[in-house]
């Protein structure tokens, strides 16, 4: 469809602005260009562009179009109500801190001893928890969640749950009260078995998203 094209089929527009939290932007785009962008297409929007506000970087803003006035609330309704939306309210119910959001770098292997998959796109969600409790808890959420991002049709394969023990000198971890009162996180050796429980988890949570239907690749 041809731009023209698309500004006739949809012209009702919507200028969005967020305000999102510091350090959290690169990760808040990346998401928002693997998920939200085809979901809402997906609605009966059209997502006309996205992105970070030089004069603000805290900004993201974005534009999406509408056939007329009442598919707006509609798709409100579809999305806020829908499997991804309650999917990622999930897992911050579950206590877990994110710690980065991966998606497919559509890119040729530099290095071919290390071989590259190019069978994506992929995303994986990072995050770090304080203990077994919370790390079950986050299991489940994410289990439920991907069990209704496939039933909706956003996956093309099964999701894959990985926890991971984290060394004493790993960054993904959880920091102890210390490290978050100074800011910091230590990569020094843990001095005891409390200060490695202290720094429990690294959750990753792997999805197969099915494959644009334009040529724009993921990030």
């Amino acid at each position: 469809m041809s731009d023209d094209l698309r500004a006739a089929a949809f012209p009702v527009l919507e200028l969005r602005r967020y305000t999102i939290t510091d350090g959290e932007v690169e990760n808040f785009a990346r998401c928002f260009d693997a998920w939200f962008a085809e979901v809402f297409e997906q609605l009966g929007l059209m997502v006309f562009g996205q992105g970070v506000e030089r004069a603000a970087p805290r900004r993201f803003s974005w534009i999406r179009g509408f056939p007329d006035v009442e598919a707006r609330a509609r798709a409100g309704l579809a999305f806020y109500d829908g499997p991804l939306w309650k999917t990622r309210a999930d897992y911050g119910d579950a206590g877990a801190r994110p710690a980065g959001l991966l998606t497919t770098l559509d890119v040729p292997n530099n290095f071919p001893r290390h071989p590259l998959r190019s069978d994506g796109p992929d995303l994986v969600w990072l995050g770090v928890v304080p203990d077994e409790r919370t790390l079950l808890t986050l299991q489940a959420a994410a289990e439920r969640g991907a069990a209704t991002l496939a039933q909706a049709g956003h996956l093309r394969a099964p999701a894959e749950w990985i926890a991971l023990d984290p060394t004493p000198r790993s960054r993904l971890r959880w920091p102890t009260a210390a490290e978050t009162a100074n800011h910091t996180i230590s990569h020094e050796r843990a001095p005891s078995p409390a200060a490695q429980t202290a720094r429990f988890a690294t959750a990753l949570f792997t999805c197969r998203a099915p494959a644009r239907s334009y040529s724009q690749r993921l990030l």
